[in-house]
């Protein structure tokens, strides 16, 4: 899943679980990686905010689209993983890097 690199000039954000985050060391890589470029958001959202990032994150609001909400429905189910709500609007955390040593590495 991991294996060719995604990053370049059209990515604008990147979405992760701060759990994926903490467990994966392909998606901490992934995510460093696209902070490092400069050019990416890097929104999380979950419980627990990584201690690689500064503790003050802005709240930031997403409206997804209605091909977006299916999308995440049938995503959810194949993965056998419970919807969490059918809101129209998730709230991610704008984050920045706290380290910037960790995007280089």
């Amino acid at each position: 899943m991991f294996t060719a690199p995604i990053l370049g000039p059209c990515l604008e954000a990147v979405a992760v679980r701060t759990d994926l985050y903490a467990q994966d060391e392909r998606v901490r890589r992934m995510v460093l990686a696209a902070a490092g470029l400069g050019g990416a958001e890097i929104r999380l959202w979950g419980d627990a905010w990584p201690d690689d990032f500064y503790a003050g994150a802005r709240p930031l609001s997403h409206r997804l689209s209605l091909a977006a909400m299916a999308f995440k429905e049938k995503a959810l189910a194949a993965a056998a993983v419970p919807a969490e709500s059918t809101a129209d609007t998730e709230v991610f955390l704008r984050g920045e890097v706290r380290r910037p040593d960790l995007v280089s590495s």
